[in-house]
């Protein structure tokens, strides 16, 4: 069975185009071998919806890193 990565994002407003978490799955023969979570700070305003939805807020990601520095670390899951 050949490796796979599963990822899925959370994003802040209506426009989907900036994310405020990410969740990452890499499957490697059958089982998952690293998963990864984080929040991500989107330097854009959060909708009402969007909160409600995902519990995520602009407070909750003030310290979060921004998917710039974030990159750095989870590159390697995808390469």
């Amino acid at each position: 069975m050949a490796r796979f990565i599963v990822f899925d994002v959370e994003t802040p407003n209506r426009k989907n185009n900036r994310m405020s978490a990410i969740g990452i799955t890499v499957v490697e023969e059958g089982k998952i071998s690293k998963e990864f979570y984080s929040l991500v700070n989107p330097e854009a305003d959060f909708d009402y919806f969007n909160v409600k939805l995902t519990g995520i807020s602009k407070a909750s990601v003030k310290d979060a890193p921004t998917f710039p520095e974030l990159w750095q670390q989870i590159e390697p899951l995808f390469s």
